[in-house]
């Protein structure tokens, strides 16, 4: 046997082996796991891949995987007088008797239910759409030849066929387009037909991209629930840009909580020339405000200040922790570096107070 022969009968085995994994049919809902319609699908798959042209052979293999009612189906073919050597004969018979052939009756209840599931992607519901619908005009057979104008008449066979295939293509387009337009979910229909639709892989795919933006948006719904209710304490630790910190404290306000302040986050009162944390107000007005007394360093202990703004802590050298006391690196609080004319201001400072890790106040043009 030469190498290509080999090759075929190594492809032809490998074939075989994929075929034997399609699941035996019981012709029984509470057995089968797949209905009639997928399983002649892949047995059909797995006999092309296989090379099998031989009808009478491909008709005794699907036979082969027949079990309970279903083998009792298939032998009672004979005294019906069916083919039981003609693919599309016993193809056609086992749709029919497992109410998997195509009708008008059939087909007028689908479309009453293509709606798209609850757990359904739009990519899949779209795949249910066409499938629903090409069944049904794929089997509508190609007009009489008495029924063309003269034009058409005069095509070819090959001409008429293409023409027919054309048309199917088209009003199956139309029609599974317009049937999935209108069974999207209410939310994702309207954010799709806002956008110009053409051919149904347009619509299929626009709602794709609308159903991910819902989906990430929905998202960031739930964390931002979730960082409304974490204490200020432990959203210091976190990496928070100011959008997120005014959703956080959007959802807050409709919560009725008091909003989110950065406490560590020095800046200068540009009205009265005094340095005041973010969130604060001078002289503490309001009484829901955390008091800069409360204040205790995660570094040395002491009150008063943030781990931030503590001396201690930047001549040790030692890095910014959560309150796990995990080092936070560069994210979380950020480190601020002072300037060479700053620290000579700040040894002054430290000369008169005696307490190198008080805050500072009333420094004009200084951001720690």
């Amino acid at each position: 046997m030469d190498a290509a022969a080999q090759r075929h009968q190594q492809l032809k085995n490998e074939a075989n082996k994929m075929a034997m994994k399609i699941p035996f049919f019981h012709g029984d809902d509470k057995e089968d796991a797949l209905d009639i319609k997928e399983m002649i699908r892949r047995f059909e798959n797995s006999a092309d891949a296989m090379g099998l042209a031989d009808n009478a052979e491909k008709c005794n293999m699907f036979g082969n995987y027949l079990r309970g009612p279903a083998a009792v189906i298939w032998q009672g073919m004979d005294f019906y007088g069916e083919s039981k050597v003609d693919w599309n004969s016993v193809k056609k018979y086992f749709l029919k008797e497992y109410q998997g052939e195509v009708d008008v009756e059939t087909f007028t209840f689908k479309i009453a239910k293509l709606i798209q599931g609850s757990n359904e992607s739009a990519v899949n519901f779209g795949g249910r759409c066409l499938q629903s619908v090409y069944e049904q005009y794929k089997a509508i057979p190609a007009p009489a030849a008495d029924t063309l104008n003269a034009e058409g008449a005069a095509c070819t066979a090959g001409g008429k066929a293409n023409i027919h295939q054309a048309t199917l293509k088209l009003v199956t387009d139309i029609t599974a387009r317009s049937l999935f337009l209108t069974g999207l979910k209410e939310n994702l229909r309207t954010l799709t037909m806002q956008k110009t639709i053409t051919t149904l892989r347009e619509a299929i795919d626009e709602a794709a991209k609308q159903e991910k933006l819902l989906k990430n948006k929905n998202e960031l719904k739930g964390r931002i629930a979730v960082l409304a209710d974490m204490e200020d304490e432990e959203l210091e630790d976190q990496e928070l840009d100011e959008d997120t910190v005014s959703k956080i404290n959007n959802t807050r306000a409709r919560q009725g909580k008091q909003p989110y302040r950065r406490f560590n986050n020095f800046r200068v009162n540009k009205q009265n020339g005094q340095g005041v944390r973010s969130g604060s107000t001078n002289g503490n007005k309001n009484g829901n405000q955390q008091n800069k007394e409360d204040w205790k360093c995660r570094y040395c202990n002491a009150p008063g200040h943030m781990q931030a703004d503590c001396r201690k802590r930047k001549s040790a050298g030692a890095p910014l922790v959560d309150r796990h006391g995990k080092p936070l690196g560069g994210k979380g609080v950020r480190e601020m570096e002072s300037t060479p004319k700053e620290d000579e201001l700040l040894g002054h400072l430290r000369q008169s107070s005696g307490d190198g890790c008080h805050s500072i106040q009333n420094t004009e043009g200084l951001n720690f």
